[in-house]
């Protein structure tokens, strides 16, 4: 099972990165553009796997994570060489625009294809956040279980003198059923007793219902975490015909891209406040260990999701405006259009390299985090 998770694994990343750089490939290949190398993974290189009719070199390189597409005059600092025929550099700005973000359009389009068949035949919804659980709940995609479950009970505080359990289901509050975490306050006042009912599953997997007297502090708190919602106890598939499912895996994808970003300033906020990798951040470790649990479960359709969750988030994280990444280099294109010359190429050199080395860093970083999680979960 581990060995095929890891060509799954592969599987999944060699598919993304190969829709990524072919993008460029095409249309550096549509205006004109002489590739020089088609590379899958990282150099040093390995191995070269042939020459097209252009003089195009594909390439297997031996780290195996990323790609590239190197092109004549991308990078070089010769303007000789920048004014010859088939440079990056000699093409219209934007034409260089175009071939900079076509990989992250064929990584948006990779994605919306996936989703648009998954959601035509019907699979699980993708919930990213409490609106799109409430949304699924009205629409009787998922069915609530009842109570809410006990997520923690501080020691010491009124819920665990009383008896309150860790993996308790909250049923009811002085004879009110419970569906929120946000009724359990407006139930509670301080310093008044409270009758909670719960449901506790004992040691034979057997259930039994308990009946406790809690009474809050001075600020009517009694110490314990709840869910926000119920357990599910069935979410159904989402099947629509094509048409439809097309306008839901947009929409979809548009969440999906709202909580990447999310995710990265999430991630620099607690880098830079904290020293700390923000629970939810995996760099490839952490996406092969994901990989391993959803092949484990058997779940076709889940592998191609994943598929196009990541590709969705690397194509947010490319377009991001970082040097190094197409982001930061479109942003060098546009800087370009409004001083009418383009960047001196040995700032945008050393602003690359730079950056490149950062990100590498903060892969190398978020890798150890990855590991340490998995040896101490």
């Amino acid at each position: 099972m581990v060995f095929f998770s890891i060509l799954v694994f592969f599987f999944i990343f060699s598919v993304i990165i190969l829709i990524h750089e072919w993008g460029h490939f095409a249309s550096a290949r549509r205006h004109g553009v002489h590739v020089e190398e088609f590379g899958l993974g990282v150099p040093p290189k390995a191995k070269t796997l042939w020459t097209d009719k252009k003089g195009c070199a594909f390439t297997l390189n031996w780290i195996p994570f990323g790609g590239f597409v190197r092109m004549e005059g991308e990078d070089a600092a010769d303007e000789g060489i920048k004014k010859t025929k088939g440079s990056f550099a000699s093409k219209s700005i934007l034409a260089r625009m175009e071939i900079i973000l076509a990989g992250v359009f064929m990584n948006f389009v990779l994605a919306i294809f996936l989703l648009t068949i998954l959601f035509s035949v019907g699979t699980k919804p993708i919930l990213l956040n409490k609106e799109a659980v409430l949304t699924h709940i009205e629409q009787g995609t998922i069915i609530l279980d009842e109570g809410l479950p006990v997520l923690a009970v501080s020691e010491g505080g009124p819920a665990y003198i009383s008896g309150l359990q860790k993996g308790d289901v909250l049923l009811s509050i002085n004879g009110q059923n419970i569906t929120s975490s946000e009724e359990i306050l407006a139930l509670q006042s301080a310093n008044e007793i409270a009758r909670y009912n719960v449901y506790r599953t004992n040691e034979d997997g057997m259930q039994q219902k308990i009946q406790f007297q809690v009474q809050a502090n001075e600020e009517g708190k009694i110490k314990a975490a709840f869910s926000m919602l119920p357990s599910f106890k069935e979410v159904k598939d989402v099947q629509l015909p094509v048409h439809q499912a097309f306008v839901y895996s947009l929409k979809v994808s548009g969440e999906i891209a709202q909580a990447t970003v999310h995710a990265f300033k999430s991630l620099i906020t607690r880098l830079v406040l904290h020293a700390e990798v923000p629970q939810g951040i995996a760099g490839p470790v952490g996406i092969a260990s994901m990989t391993h649990n959803i092949v484990e479960q058997g779940d076709i359709s889940g592998i191609f999701k994943f598929m196009a969750l990541l590709s969705l988030s690397l194509a947010i994280m490319n377009v991001l405006p970082i040097p190094a990444l197409d982001g930061g280099r479109f942003v060098f294109l546009i800087i370009e259009a409004i001083i009418r010359r383009p960047i001196k190429a040995s700032w945008e050199a050393n602003i690359n390299l730079a950056s490149y080395a950062l990100l590498l860093g903060l892969i190398a970083l978020i890798t150890w985090n990855d590991i340490v999680r998995i040896f101490t979960s």
